[in-house]
């Protein structure tokens, strides 16, 4: 996956599912964890770790790009993503000799969130 695929794949995603969502989730006072697993299958969440434990290898300015489309749909939903790849992105920099591989390969680009 390319920045642009990924960024049109996080618009599609924002247009189609959160963004309809957002407006009930915050009159409900509630999360919805049903938007954060639509960003799986895109990919999203494996977007900054490296491609050898099935990352996208993209870098922070696509995970920027990202972000602020999903933000424009729906803030809560950019900010669990936010703290998923940050976090992942945490792991994949452990010093090296670290046994971090199985870690990450249990991160796919599918994600690792698990409501």
């Amino acid at each position: 996956m390319n920045h642009e695929a990924a960024v049109s794949n996080a618009k599609e995603i924002a247009d189609r599912v959160l963004a309809p969502a957002a407006r009930e989730n915050d009159k409900e006072v509630r999360f919805s964890s049903e938007e954060i697993k639509a960003l799986g299958p895109a990919g999203l969440f494996g977007i900054m770790l490296p491609a050898d434990v099935g990352g996208s290898a993209l870098g922070p300015r696509t995970f920027a790009a990202i972000v602020s489309t999903i933000a424009e749909a729906d803030a809560s939903v950019a900010m669990v993503y936010l703290m998923h790849v940050c976090a992942a992105a945490t792991i994949a920099a452990a010093r090296n000799g670290a046994t971090v591989a199985p870690t990450l390969k249990e991160m796919p680009p599918g994600g690792i969130y698990r409501p």
